[in-house]
């Protein structure tokens, strides 16, 4: 009988153990079904790669209400070469302090006319390797057209996750500064941000003028390395239009720093 216990409580650690690999084998592919209505229909066409991952180039929607938006948070820049790597490693530093929550990947297109987009889940260990041949090196999307974040949905609130991209996978940055970039279509005459801790209040604005920000609509922010913890960040731009009133925000967001 006891021998007959031993065994029972046996299997339940295990598979307690495999619980989490097995949810992320298991899972539906994380596709973006608007992304999915628009995919484009050639082979790099935006669709599922795997159980864990959607890639793959789309048409491109109507324009809505210009606004500032995030799209890129990294430890470190990305880097690669389309003619000499053929994939890439993401990791998030500090996983471990959240790897019992799923955690998701997005890649978009940076540059005005890039209409890419990547979705994944992280595995429960190790990195996330990504091929670069599939579409990326088929598309000609180069490192500095590229952005990628991470997150986690944590109760009422969405904590976006700096993530650290190598060709390598013993490479790790995680002392290298945190770089924010947002994109808005508008011409902007100024851009200002602040962070504070969480729980900390929010300082004043830091400007950014017109001659500083990039001519192809995107801004990279940096976040110097620090003391760990979830910061909070505000953003936000006046446009270069004499008829429109008001800024453009980028709406609060969370973000952990390792």
């Amino acid at each position: 009988m006891k021998k007959f216990m031993l065994i029972v409580i046996s299997l339940v650690a295990i598979s307690a153990g495999l619980f989490p690999f097995i949810s992320y084998l298991s899972a539906q592919p994380p596709c973006d079904p608007k992304i999915l209505n628009r995919a484009d229909p050639s082979e790099t066409g935006y669709q599922s790669r795997t159980n864990s991952m959607c890639e793959g180039v789309y048409k491109v929607p109507r324009s809505g209400e210009p606004s500032l938006e995030m799209v890129s948070l990294t430890q470190g820049d990305i880097m690669y070469n389309l003619e000499a790597d053929r994939q890439l490693y993401v990791d998030i530093p500090g996983l471990d302090k959240i790897k019992e929550r799923p955690i998701r990947l997005q890649a978009v297109g940076r540059e005005e006319g890039v209409h890419y987009r990547m979705d994944a889940y992280m595995p429960p260990k190790g990195a996330f390797i990504w091929s670069l041949e599939t579409v990326l090196a088929k598309e000609g999307i180069q490192d500095f057209m590229l952005g990628v974040y991470g997150w986690i949905d944590n109760l009422d609130r969405r904590i976006f996750l700096p993530v650290a991209i190598s060709t390598k996978q013993k490479d790790r940055l995680i002392q290298a500064p945190i770089h924010l970039i947002v994109r808005t279509p508008l011409r902007l005459d100024w851009m200002a941000w602040r962070y504070a801790f969480e729980n900390q209040p929010l300082g004043d604005f830091k400007e950014i003028r017109r001659s500083n920000l990039d001519a192809s609509g995107w801004k990279a922010l940096e976040i110097p390395p620090g003391n760990k913890g979830i910061l909070k960040i505000e953003v936000q731009g006046k446009p270069h239009n004499p008829d429109r009133k008001g800024n453009i925000w980028l709406p609060k967001i969370l973000v952990l720093r390792p």
